[in-house]
């Protein structure tokens, strides 16, 4: 293969890398709103070392086992903070709801701001 080649194949590569990339984070996200349902920790060290073993004993190359924990770190850490961003979200609308019953118990008893 030539250059141009070469680079065709690694632009289509990257699309893939994007597209599956993507698809993994609208899991987490999901894997957080249902963790939000069920009032479990959205962060769980255990769940990242597990996947980091399982990922590096099927890690054959060329890049190094330090490498793939690095770019799967930064891959966790994204899904994490979206999770994060779910939960803080939830937080802020059930504090809205409670400053708007509050608000409304005020009319409700005639109180003025």
């Amino acid at each position: 293969m030539n250059l141009g080649e070469l680079r065709n194949q690694i632009d289509k590569i990257d699309a893939r890398i994007l597209e599956l990339l993507n698809k993994r984070t609208e899991a987490a996200v999901e894997i957080g709103r249902i963790k939000l349902k069920k009032k479990k920790k959205y962060y769980v060290p255990g769940r990242e070392k597990e996947i980091c073993q399982r990922l590096l004993k099927k890690n054959k190359g060329p890049l190094s086992d330090e490498l793939v924990k690095g770019i799967y770190q930064q891959i966790m850490s994204a899904s994490l903070s979206l999770q994060q961003e779910i939960v803080s979200k939830h937080k802020e609308k059930g504090t809205k709801k409670q400053r708007h019953k509050g608000t409304e118990a005020q009319r409700h008893r005639g109180i003025k701001k």
